[in-house]
């Protein structure tokens, strides 16, 4: 597991370790070994007597590795101070990209290297010129220790301090730790502390590539931590060096000199001298530098085998530090994991961490901090928390790009062109539809009516989502008469781990039959009204079911009537008669609304339940069931635009209200207010709607009162997890392009969009940096909502009528389903890709029920088309004029004579809409 850090990402190193700028030591040979190694090698640029001689040597460097390298140029007092201009000039024109500074008074060499557009790292000592440093435009900071060797300053201020004062005042600018390190344990600390990588001098002179003799090599590693004084203090220029015979006479000098001069002392430090220790071998020639970190040195390796043995501990310090956390911090951590393949990773690092990711809590942890409102009415399907997390992260990115299968199920009925079946009706059957997931289970079940007949699938699905499946049919028919025996009503329940079907019919009967493979058909119960049923048909059929489980309670439409009945008074396992079940109470709208029908009902908590009526000026009412029977005494007058009906329509119930006047209205019943949230279709807004399918607080899906059109929402609420952050970083905006502008008369929009885009470009940020909190253009724009716009599906001709039914096994189910009239539209959530004529791959064909026909895409649905409406959210104030200009899709193949972009593996890795989805006309439109 590779250690990636600020430093190695910027720099483009592998090993966040920086071999330090040393004199008479940070030649070419040196600072290639590091790099190849996998570091960052320095050349220290004093060492060479003029900016020629650098030139000859960073030239001689390349001829030595192809990695990255830097040169140090440190600016210290001098009787005769070199021509540093220079040297920085010979620097930036033989391509360094890279320069260390240190050192006094740095700002003019900074500027100008900053001005060549090199990354600069500045030593520092202490808090106060780091931040100067700061100031002047650093890129990166090596914060250098008491411990480190050379010159230490004069506050003798230990890393373990520094660094955690680095961490805490520096806002965010990166910093290297330097002094004392020496392995991959020290490079693990200093991450921990905050810094992202190491800086590494002493440690490096005793590698075999480093210019100096190999006695002196030797010396360090006999050494201890104790083997080093501070010289030099008297003067303000603190320097740690070996402490042998003549540094030891120095430092007599300079405490018991009564001048205090430096020229006293001068003859011992002399850097001719200390540079001759390195060549002749003698440690006792002169002074010459060394860290404490002397005490922790005891072999010579290369810096290859050097920097992979760092690289290894630190992986394996990380790991422990990790192993060794009690569960509740371990599931904090994963907490803050954006991506499933974060949690991943950190389960491949150990046997301990595997064990908790997959069986200790881990993936449990991930699921409910990403996806809570999905969490918290998902089913138990017996399946491996990481196997759920797949599916929850797979749905995700199937809903964002809007990556739909399609197939239709309709009758195969062989008959003359234009003309139905001698004696049947000559307008097709609207379609019910319910669906349910199999108790501890993947495994799921569909029920739809055509017509009389009930169709009944059991889904058996094995291995990952979209995964290979096997379907089961079963069909009920035979029992009524088609029109007044259609079904118009369906709910599918479990009851006892038991799959029955509650099925309300246009005679106005409610009953309950078996679902299960050993008993499908058989009948259960009657549910009997508890009131009189009327003569006109319109008012005679069921309108709507709904099934409480936990008080195992049921509600029905009919007319101006709610009804509840006690499904506990039924045995699931009765013999072969129909039990008729009375009802416990029921409602009716009629005394305050003469024309009133009941059209839908929901419950909500234990004991709540709320109930849309039509043609009423409070077309919502909620309550409680009391023991005594239904209150409900809740309404709202639901106004939330100023031109509308004085009665209204509600249409569908699912925690939001389908209204039929244009809006759909998200409400809290805890609050006063009469809406908290309105959504509405931009594109059509005065179409209302039919069904509801809501996804926890992700999303929802509405489906067209009046045409075949599915309308696909988002809550707009923050979302905890984004798809796009598992994706690689991109210099571009998501494609295809969204043109975002007013509606007002703007005769030039796409020259001006582009003119903005173009005057933004040198200010996108081209790959994300978490260390400094940035992210990349791409990955900022696929968070945000103008780029998830809402859409809206058309399923064909207008002989589908409408969407009269919604439903889903469950939030984790990758499909739902359409009942339209005439046919029932099976909608698969399936990411796959497309082929190498840039065709989608379609997942397994669908097997129909018997006399029934499925067919895939544009093969049964005559269009499907697609057109992104914008946001279509508002909580207060009137509608944003800000719209996207209209652009159209079409599915599945290329349409013949229509010219569209191939859809390659950069659209499939960085495209906002499925490859299914080809452009057809973008148009500007008029906001609503």
């Amino acid at each position: 597991m590779a250690i990636t850090t600020e430093l190695t990402r910027r720099l483009g190193i592998r090993v966040p370790v920086v071999q330090g700028g040393m004199m008479h030591v940070g030649t070419a040979d040196l600072a290639a070994a590091v790099s190849n190694a996998g570091g960052l090698g320095i050349i220290t640029a004093l060492i060479f007597p003029s900016a020629a001689a650098l030139r000859d040597e960073i030239r001689r460097c390349r001829t030595l590795t192809r990695n990255p390298f830097a040169v140090n140029l440190t600016l210290l007092p001098s009787m005769v101070p070199p021509d540093y201009g220079s040297y920085a000039k010979a620097v930036v024109d033989e391509g360094i990209r890279i320069v260390e500074t240190a050192g006094n008074s740095p700002g003019p060499i900074i500027a100008q290297l900053k001005k060549e557009g090199v990354t600069v790292l500045h030593k520092c000592t202490t808090i106060r010129h780091a931040q100067s440093a700061v100031k002047l435009g650093v890129d990166f900071l090596s914060i250098d220790g008491f411990e480190c060797a050379g010159h230490v300053g004069e506050s003798d201020i230990t890393n373990f301090i520094l660094l955690s004062r680095a961490r805490q005042s520096l806002g965010g600018v990166p910093f290297i730790a330097s002094g004392g390190f020496a392995d991959g344990w020290g490079l693990a600390a200093a991450l921990c502390l905050g810094a992202c990588g190491i800086n590494m001098g002493t440690r490096f002179m005793c590698t075999v590539e480093a210019p100096i003799h190999q006695r002196i090599k030797e010396q360090i590693v006999s050494a201890d931590e104790t083997d080093t004084i501070l010289l030099l203090r008297r003067w303000r220029n603190t320097s740690r060096l070996y402490k042998n015979t003549v540094a030891l006479e120095a430092l007599r000098i300079e405490r018991e000199s009564q001048k205090g001069e430096f020229a006293e002392v001068a003859p011992l430090v002399s850097g001719k001298r200390g540079r001759e220790v390195f060549v002749n071998g003698d440690p006792d020639h002169g002074v010459w530098t060394a860290g404490q970190v002397i005490g922790l040195i005891h072999d010579i390796p290369t810096c290859d085998v050097l920097v992979k043995r760092i690289e290894t501990e630190a992986e394996a310090a990380e790991i422990a530090s990790l192993t060794n956390l009690p569960d509740h911090l371990l599931a904090d951590i994963i907490d803050y994991f954006d991506t499933a393949r974060d949690v991943s990773s950190l389960s491949r690092s150990s046997r301990r961490l595997h064990s908790f990711v997959c069986h200790g809590g881990g993936w449990r942890s991930f699921a409910y901090k990403r996806f809570p409102t999905l969490m918290s009415s998902a089913p138990d399907m017996a399946l491996p928390w990481n196997a759920v997390v797949d599916r929850l992260t797979y749905l995700d990115r199937c809903w964002d790009t809007r990556a739909l299968l399609f197939t239709s199920f309709r009758e195969d009925q062989n008959v003359r062109r234009g003309r139905r079946k001698r004696g049947e009706q000559s307008v097709d059957f609207q379609v019910m539809v319910s669906a349910l997931a199999q108790p501890f289970s993947p495994h799921e079940t569909l029920v739809y009516s055509a017509g009389e007949k009930l169709h009944i699938r059991h889904r058996h699905i094995y291995g990952p989502v979209a995964g290979s499946r096997h379907d089961s049919w079963f069909t009920l028919s035979g029992f009524y008469k088609p029109g007044p025996g259609d079904v118009t009503a369906l709910s599918l329940i479990e009851r006892d781990s038991k799959l029955e079907i509650i099925v309300g019919r246009a005679d106005g009967s409610v009953r309950l039959i078996a679902a299960g493979d050993d008993a499908v058909g058989r009948p259960l119960g009657h549910l009997l009204p508890g009131h009189p049923l009327g003569d006109s048909p319109g008012r005679l059929a069921v309108m709507w079911t709904e099934w409480h489980p936990q008080t195992r309670l049921v509600a029905s439409c009919r007319d101006s009537f709610l009804t509840l009945h006690d499904l506990s008074k039924i045995e699931s396992r009765c013999g072969g008669y129909e039990a008729k079940l009375a009802p416990i109470d029921h409602f009716d709208a009629t005394p305050a609304n003469h024309h009133a029908f009941v059209r839908c009902a929901k419950f909500f908590g234990s004991d709540g339940i709320a109930c849309g009526i039509s043609g009423s000026p409070r077309p919502l009412r909620w309550g409680k069931i009391r023991p005594t029977g239904l209150q409900l005494t809740g309404s709202t007058a639901d106004r939330p635009c100023s031109k509308q009906d004085s009665t209204q329509m509600v249409m569908a119930l699912e925690q939001v209200g389908g209204q039929a006047h244009e809006n759909l209205l998200l409400l809290d019943l805890r609050t006063p207010s009469d809406h908290d949230v309105v959504y509405r279709d931009r594109h059509q807004p005065h179409n209302a709607g039919a069904s509801l399918l809501v996804y926890g607080m992700e999303r929802f899906v509405a489906g067209s009162h009046s045409e075949p059109v599915l309308r696909l929402f988002d809550f707009r609420y923050p979302k905890p997890y984004h798809q796009t952050t598992a994706k690689p970083c991109h210099s571009q905006l998501l494609s295809p392009r969204l043109d975002w502008g007013y509606s007002t008369s703007h005769q030039d929009e796409d020259s001006k969009t582009d003119a903005a885009e173009a005057s933004n470009a040198p200010s996108w940020v081209l790959e994300c940096e978490p260390g400094r909190d940035r992210v990349c253009v791409w990955h900022e724009h696929a968070r945000k909502h103008e780029w998830r716009p809402d859409a809206n599906v058309f399923l064909g001709s207008s002989r589908h009528d409408r969407v009269a039914s919604l439903a889903k096994a469950s939030d984790l189910s990758d499909a739902f389903y359409c009942g339209l009239r005439g046919a029932m539209v099976e909608a698969a959530l399936h990411g796959g890709g497309v082929d190498v004529d840039g065709r989608p791959l379609y997942a397994d064909a669908r097997s129909p029920p018997q006399g029934c026909v499925a067919k895939a895409n544009e093969g049964g649905i005559r269009r499907i088309s697609l057109l992104e409406t914008g946001i279509g959210r508002r909580t207060a104030g009137s509608w944003s004029e800000l719209m996207p200009k209209t652009t159209l899709y079409t599915y599945g193949d290329v349409v013949p004579g229509c010219r569209v972009a191939s859809v390659g593996e950069e659209h499939m890795r960085h495209g906002r809409l499925s490859g299914r989805w080809y452009e057809l006309e973008r148009a500007p439109r008029r906001a609503i």
